[in-house]
């Protein structure tokens, strides 16, 4: 679908975003016998803004890219991009690769994250930095909350429950079953002129609170 729309399309990171989104909700999602609830759509801002999700699955990308409106970029490990097929979908949709939380490749991915908000685009953290071995919610990575203290948009917390039990980390098989998306409301971290150190660990835990106490809701 893609290789037919490219010639006719200017910008070709949105066009990928684009069918991936209707790929995922319309066929992959229904032919997997997923049911799927989403609350709080209504908290997500008209701006752009860095949604930070928990991380039970692998299939937890598709949710997100199937019932998330908005454009919007993943900050996603390097392995993923080095998945056949599913790599190179992944860069041509201008997801941003990264390993590390500093060097000279983790500051490029950095910079361009923050020219995808200026230019109205969304971003996507797993701050887990993995995806849960069991299920439960990891501490987050120190430097999750970077972008957001440095360029003041909305972190938008996500929950995402269920997934594990769809598809367990060791497995590749899609288990029928109920996956729900929780989305709670922005919150606002203010640049200081410098940000302390106890600043950066209440944010964090704060995040990390809320999401805990949205998973923690019956499914």
């Amino acid at each position: 679908m893609v290789l037919l729309l490219l010639p006719f399309t200017r910008d070709k990171e949105e066009l990928f975003h684009r069918v991936s989104k209707i790929w995922f909700r319309r066929f992959i999602i229904p032919a997997s016998l997923l049911q799927v609830e989403v609350r709080g759509l209504k908290n997500i801002p008209h701006e752009p803004v860095i949604f930070v999700s928990n991380h039970q699955s692998s299939v937890d990308i598709a949710m997100l890219l199937a019932y998330l409106p908005g454009s919007f970029r993943f900050i996603v490990k390097q392995e993923y991009f080095k998945v056949p097929f599913l790599g190179w979908y992944t860069k041509f949709a201008g997801h941003l690769p990264i390993d590390r939380l500093e060097g000279i490749e983790a500051q490029k991915t950095l910079d361009k994250a923050r020219q995808s908000l200026k230019e109205g685009k969304s971003l996507m953290i797993f701050p887990e930095g993995t995806r849960s071995p069991d299920g439960r919610l990891k501490p987050f990575k120190r430097g999750s909350l970077k972008l957001a203290f440095e360029t003041r948009r909305p972190v938008v917390p996500i929950a995402i429950s269920g997934s594990f039990e769809v598809l367990p980390r060791e497995s590749f098989l899609i288990n029928p079953g109920k996956i729900r998306l929780t989305i709670g409301k922005p919150m606002s971290f203010v640049a200081k002129e410098k940000v302390s150190k106890k600043d950066y660990v209440e944010a964090l835990e704060k995040v990390r609170n809320t999401i805990a106490s949205m998973l923690s809701e019956p499914l």
